[in-house]
């Protein structure tokens, strides 16, 4: 598939799904966002400089957001930096939220392993890890030079000295330190411009109102039907001027989320008809 050959990263949170930090991040990498194109969970990235994309997805149920990146192997890795600094940005906000990010294993994605956890084993000297359910062990150094080079490594671990037991941190110790995953076999939604929602349903109301008051005023104004009520009303100007708004209210019903252009409409239109019942 199109995300496929992927780097990947994943935030797991322990405890609770939080929906705010998918809302949260998708405002704070705004500048970021590609064609416009993000949905309730999820959003699409692109560096314009040097063409990499990204797809961010949560799953509620798995508690937890996935990370991919594709395009030129050489600049994966500094997108994704950019995007964690945006995923700490949030974190550091949302108070007593716990969470952890963790690697997929390259040719293993569902098997993930703590990054702060490969961070200890290697500040300690390990050089190989071989977490439960993993085919092979793997060096170290791969699982994380696939997602950082070594400076940038080394100066967030010495935030995460820091930041250690605070706010927004968990402990290697308190999660497992291997966890496998069921990828659930789930449609992706179609990630579609909000600004383009609903469009179909706008343009149909509009397009009715218009028709249908454009018949009427017709009838009214050539006799192309007869409505004795109407021929002797004292005030048939005021009768036809309800039924256009008894029109438009109906519009206003199909496009409800446009219901201030509908009333603008309708409000011309019977301006429209008092005015044509003046002239005749």
């Amino acid at each position: 598939g199109e995300w496929e050959e992927t780097l990947r990263f994943q935030y797991h949170y322990p405890n609770a799904f939080e929906p705010s930090v998918m809302t949260q991040l998708i405002a704070e990498l705004h500048p970021l966002i590609s064609a416009n194109t993000y949905w309730r969970t999820g959003v699409v990235l692109k560096d314009d400089e040097h063409g990499n994309r990204a797809r961010i997805r949560a799953d509620r149920e798995q508690k937890l957001i996935e990370v991919r990146v594709d395009g030129g192997v050489r600049w994966r890795r500094a997108f994704l930096t950019t995007i964690r600094n945006g995923f700490q940005t949030i974190h550091r906000t949302i108070p007593h939220l716990l969470y952890e990010e963790r690697i997929p294993m390259p040719d293993n994605p569902a098997v993930t392993y703590p990054y702060a956890h490969l961070i200890e084993l290697e500040r300690e000297g390990e050089t190989e890890v071989r977490p439960p359910y993993a085919k092979r062990p793997y060096t170290i150094a791969e699982l994380l030079d696939g997602i950082e080079d070594a400076q940038t490594r080394a100066a967030r671990a010495e935030r995460m000295l820091l930041d250690r037991g605070e706010r927004g941190s968990v402990r290697p110790e308190a999660i497992p330190p291997a966890q496998t995953i069921a990828l659930t076999p789930t449609p992706e939604p179609e990630p579609t411009p909000q600004k383009q929602e609903n469009g179909w349903r706008i343009a149909f109301s509009v397009f009715l109102g218009f028709v249908v008051t454009a018949l009427l005023l017709l009838c009214v104004q050539y006799n192309w039907w007869r409505w004795d009520y109407l021929d002797q009303h004292p005030n048939k100007e005021s009768v036809v001027g309800a039924m256009v708004l008894i029109i438009w209210t109906g519009a206003i019903v199909l496009g409800i989320k446009k219901w201030r252009l509908h009333a603008l409409g309708g409000g011309v239109f019977v301006a429209i008809v008092l005015l044509i019942d003046k002239l005749t």
